[in-house]
């Protein structure tokens, strides 16, 4: 059996691609119109090691620049180059790779009707994660902390948001309630955008290849082409 809270997702101008146990699955869009299967063998590089790294280095700036005033408008410029950097097509594929994995993660057929129906938000969302992470990050500044203490917390922060994409505890439900709000946000007004059906197509063949090549009843359930 496949454990969909494994795989993980990702969007381009004219992809979706899924990784799973080391490799990506990927179908695309040909200048044609035609779709294009693409499944390789590849290391995921953006993992646990890329949570710690990223937050981490943002929490030393943080302390060194006691001059916070310039975060704000840091913040701001950043928010709006992300808005202008994906465009429409990018934010409507991420969209339809999420639909694709709440089906599934519902235990829904992988079927058309319902893929559209499902939520284009999605819990464990790596960008959405890293951008809490770095909010907590700039709350923990500045409340004054000493740097040591500072960047230890932050790493605990970092592995319990970690955590978050992957536990079902207690804990873990408490800390989706705190951060999802942040997480909607960021998806529904930057990174995600209502998608067609070519965008549920091309997510849905890519979830298709990967279920074929894992899941001895593919035949029965999903007409994989």
């Amino acid at each position: 059996m496949i454990n969909f809270s494994e795989i993980s997702g990702n969007s381009g101008k004219n992809f979706v691609l899924y990784n799973y146990k080391n490799k990506e699955y990927k179908c695309s869009i040909k200048k044609d119109g035609t779709l294009d299967i693409i499944v390789e063998h590849k290391i995921r590089k953006f993992d646990f090691c890329s949570f710690i790294i990223i937050p981490t280095i943002f929490q030393c700036f943080l302390l060194i620049n006691h001059i916070f005033s310039f975060l704000i408008p840091i913040f701001i410029t950043l928010f709006c180059y992300l808005r202008l950097k994906l465009s429409k097509q990018v934010r409507q594929f991420h969209a339809a790779e999420h639909k694709v994995i709440n089906a599934l993660e519902n235990g829904l057929d992988l079927e058309y009707i319902n893929i559209i129906s499902q939520p284009s938000y999605a819990y464990r969302c790596g960008g959405s994660l890293i951008v809490n992470i770095l909010i907590i990050s700039l709350i923990i500044s500045l409340v004054g902390l000493n740097p040591f203490l500072a960047i230890t917390l932050n790493i605990v922060i970092v592995f319990l948001t970690w955590k978050f994409k992957e536990g079902n505890n207690m804990f873990i439900k408490i800390a989706r309630c705190v951060l999802t709000p942040t997480s909607k946000f960021m998806q529904k007004h930057f990174t995600t955008f209502k998608p067609e059906n070519k965008h549920i197509e091309v997510a849905m063949l890519a979830m298709k290849t990967l279920i074929a090549e894992h899941s001895k009843y593919v035949e029965e359930k999903y007409e994989v082409y």
